[in-house]
């Protein structure tokens, strides 16, 4: 679906942020992309979504990021919106200020789009369910929270259903049940989803792929087994949570081999449980 194709990126001062990368990004793929610098992987994002040039009019690039077989900077920035849609970080890009309530914001998409009324109802009442923002339906949206203002933007990209949804750091604002909401509307959505987070473990249980940013290159692991085999191998290097070093170092030191297939806490938690037993 998107092809990234010897693609080369460098900053104000001519230093290469990436270098020579080759990705694609296919139409079912859900992708969760690593960097220890985490505006690299935001670079990534915007040079995705198409609006690179626009966000960082002082970088320089080579190579090509197309969207079925289009350059993606190519394709007309409103219709481009509608196939690719990136949720920043500050969610007050995407509050649009002419809507006086959270329901109205929300709706403003559709409406744009010509769907009817009763269906926009619908819709809107639908996410507002699906994220448990109920209660802020008929608020202004400039007296919202960060927090909350962060949710009603994820509302507002993710009722459109692009083919991909792109989010960057969007674990920013949210406590673990927004998470655990997010990743249930998440896990039922049809087209490509890419992630930047510097938390892969809030992921893990639900990415397809890991993209690792390292110094100007990009390493690709197909799974989350990959991904732990290129951890511990020292081919990707990544902060480990208290609980994941805990497990290896009892995997260590008790010689256990049987690696459990998944990131996320629970087979961890209850091996380290059975060994301490």
């Amino acid at each position: 679906m998107i092809e990234i194709q010897n693609f080369s990126c460098f900053d104000e001062s001519a230093k290469p942020i990436l270098d020579n990368v080759s990705v694609t990004i296919h139409a079912d793929d859900r992708v969760c992309i690593l960097s220890d610098n985490q505006e690299h992987a935001t670079i990534v994002c915007h040079a995705l979504a198409g609006t690179l040039k626009r966000t960082y009019p002082a970088h320089t690039t080579n190579g090509e990021i197309t969207f079925k077989g289009n350059p993606v900077h190519t394709i007309e920035s409103h219709h481009r919106s509608e196939l690719i849609a990136y949720v920043p970080p500050n969610s007050d890009l995407l509050i649009s200020g002419v809507k006086e309530t959270v329901f109205g914001e929300i709706a403003l998409s559709l409406e744009l789009a010509g769907e009817k009324p009763s269906a926009i109802r619908d819709k809107v009442s639908d996410i507002l369910r699906k994220l448990t923002i109920e209660k802020l339906a008929g608020r202004d949206p400039d007296e919202l929270s960060g927090g909350e203002r962060h949710k009603v933007a994820l509302a507002s990209m993710i009722i459109r259903k692009p083919d991909i949804l792109i989010l960057d750091n969007p674990t920013m604002f949210l406590d673990i049940t927004g998470l655990n909401n997010l990743l249930t509307i998440l896990r039922h959505y049809d087209g490509a989803i890419v992630i930047a987070d510097p938390n892969p473990y809030a992921w893990a249980s639900f990415a397809k792929r890991f993209i690792v940013i390292k110094q100007n290159e990009i390493r690709v692991a197909e799974s989350p087994e990959d991904y732990i085999r290129a951890i511990n191998s020292g081919e990707i290097t990544s902060e480990l949570p208290a609980w994941i070093a805990l497990y290896r170092l009892i995997q260590q030191t008790h010689r256990l081999d049987e690696i459990p297939h998944t990131l996320s806490g629970k087979p961890y938690i209850r091996k380290i449980a059975g060994v301490l037993e």
